[in-house]
C-alpha cells in the first residue's frame, strides 16, 4: 500500500491500541504508518481522566507526561536509558476514592 511506505524497499504500519482492562477488549485502535513516532499517538489514545495508561517507552514524553498529571491521566512507563531520576518525596500508601477497574476486573477467570 502506497500510505505505508516506510522505506524504498519497505512498507509497514503501527497499531497504537487503547485496551480496556476491565473488559478485556480493546476499546481504540489508531493505524498509523511505520514512520509516525509513537508518541505523536499519545494524546489521540489518553483521553479519559482518572485512568491509568500502560506505555512502551517509545512513548516518553516528559513534558506531555507534566501535562496528563494536571489534567488527571495517570501513565506506568518504562524510563528512558538516559533518564536522570530525583526523589522529591516518599507519600506513604493511602485509600482512594477513584475507581480505576469495573468491577470484577482484579478478578481471575
Amino acid at each position: 500500500m502506497k500510505w505505508a511506505e516506510f522505506r524504498t524497499t519497505k512498507a509497514g504500519i503501527k497499531f497504537h491500541t487503547k485496551y480496556d482492562l476491565g473488559r478485556g477488549i480493546p476499546e481504540l485502535v489508531i493505524v498509523s504508518n511505520a514512520k509516525v513516532h509513537d508518541k505523536k499517538k499519545m494524546e489521540e489514545l489518553m483521553t479519559e481522566k482518572n485512568c491509568i495508561y500502560v506505555l512502551d517507552k517509545a512513548y516518553v514524553d516528559y513534558k506531555k507526561f507534566d501535562k496528563f498529571i494536571s489534567d488527571e491521566k495517570y501513565f506506568i512507563t518504562r524510563l528512558e536509558d538516559n533518564a536522570t531520576v530525583q526523589e522529591v518525596e516518599t507519600l506513604d500508601i493511602t485509600y482512594s476514592q477513584i475507581k480505576l477497574l469495573d468491577e470484577g476486573a482484579s478478578q481471575q477467570n
